[in-house]
């Protein structure tokens, strides 16, 4: 039997969600679906991702489909929006199950509730959120076991 993939969405398309892109695509469990970015369109988008100056070139076939709204990566066609707003996105128009929010932007659960208005079951945010589990891979990350199946909130972060 084929599990289906869990259906990704990324808001902020910086450094971090660049970087996220590269192992979404990776990855055999996840299929990106939408990528919001509010400082540039599609075709921008396509060109930070394939050309960045710190991971170097990104070995995948990238090409823009419609340069406000649509890339390809690898063929699979990606939406793009540019809403400065994470309550203005329409993550449910993409039947996107899962939000990595890259932005920086929305460090307060209050910020993060428009995401459940628009139908995302689960939010990973790249920052710290005051009030919710902060998790940091290679001190607490035991945790996600635990609490995974029953939040619908956490922040992943890295320490090097």
């Amino acid at each position: 039997m084929v599990e289906q993939k869990i259906r990704v969405g990324i808001n902020g398309f910086g450094r971090v969600g660049r970087l996220t892109t590269r192992f979404v695509v990776d990855s055999p469990f996840l299929e990106l679906v939408h990528i919001n970015e509010k400082n540039t369109d599609a075709e921008g988008s396509a060109y930070l991702l394939e050309f960045d100056s710190i991971h170097e070139r990104f070995d995948r076939n990238i090409s823009v489909i419609d340069a406000k709204s649509k890339f390809q990566i690898d063929g699979k066609e990606i939406t793009h929006s540019s809403f400065g707003e994470n309550g203005l996105v329409p993550w449910n128009d993409y039947s996107v199950d899962l939000v990595l929010e890259c932005s920086g932007k929305f460090t307060t659960q209050e910020s993060l509730e428009p995401y459940s208005g628009k139908g995302v079951k689960r939010i990973v945010v790249s920052a710290p959120v005051s009030g919710v589990v902060n998790v940091v891979v290679g001190c607490n990350d035991l945790l996600v076991t635990t609490i995974v199946s029953i939040v619908t909130l956490l922040t992943l972060v890295r320490c090097y």
